[in-house]
């Protein structure tokens, strides 16, 4: 933010919509959501009944290579992709040279790579103005005609039974813990007969010899 308003004062760039007041503004709320998810890593942390060292270690080595990793597999602009493949083989080095990776036993180090995939899947970067649900509503919305009520529930239904993960889960059976049949085949099921199309009238042609007499 200083550099924007320094290259703003300097070159005397024209904000006509605000836009350098408006990230500002946003940055507290960005870093709230940053900050609650540490705190749901601290709290999965502590379960595990580690030591300070061990926590570390997880926390600050085994985390970023599982996050890397996972955006190196979902990443598909090459660009983004060699940055994030650079990213990961720096993480990797830092774990291998951690005293936790040469104790660790195969069976905790399972547990500890389940820990910290399920985290890093939880922990998701997005755009909400050009990407996912949230960006397909606000452009609805910035064309100024809003959202039909209707569609918005058909769209919360699909983002929550029918979207899946590289795992293959929806966000509802992670959120209930259960599986849900697959929506279109629900869907199908439950539907009525289609109606029949109906036939279309049979234009009448002119026919010039069925004049009708004029009276003279």
């Amino acid at each position: 933010m200083a550099t924007l308003n320094t290259l703003q004062g300097a070159y005397t760039a024209r904000d006509n919509h605000a836009a350098v007041r408006k990230f500002e503004r946003q940055i507290p709320g960005l870093a709230a959501l940053v900050d609650a998810w540490w705190l749901e890593v601290e709290r999965r942390t502590a379960p595990l009944a580690l030591d300070s060292p061990a926590q570390h270690g997880l926390q600050q080595q085994l985390l970023p290579v599982v996050y890397w990793q996972t955006q190196v597999e979902k990443t598909k602009t090459p660009t983004l992709k060699t940055a994030d493949q650079q990213a990961f083989r720096q993480a990797q080095a830092v774990l291998l040279q951690h005293p936790l990776t040469a104790t660790v036993t195969p069976p905790a180090l399972e547990t500890y790579h389940a820990w910290a995939s399920d985290l890093a899947g939880q922990f998701q970067r997005a755009s909400s103005a050009v990407e996912g649900r949230n960006g397909y509503l606000s452009q609805l919305n910035h064309c100024a005609r809003g959202t039909p009520t209707q569609r918005l529930k058909v769209m919360t239904v699909i983002h929550n039974f029918d979207l899946k993960r590289a795992d293959g889960t929806t966000a509802a059976e992670r959120l209930f813990g259960t599986s849900f049949p697959d929506l279109f085949d629900w869907m199908v099921d439950r539907m009525a007969p289609l109606p029949v199309p109906r036939k279309p009238r049979t234009p009448k042609k002119f026919n010039p010899l069925k004049l009708l007499t004029v009276p003279a």
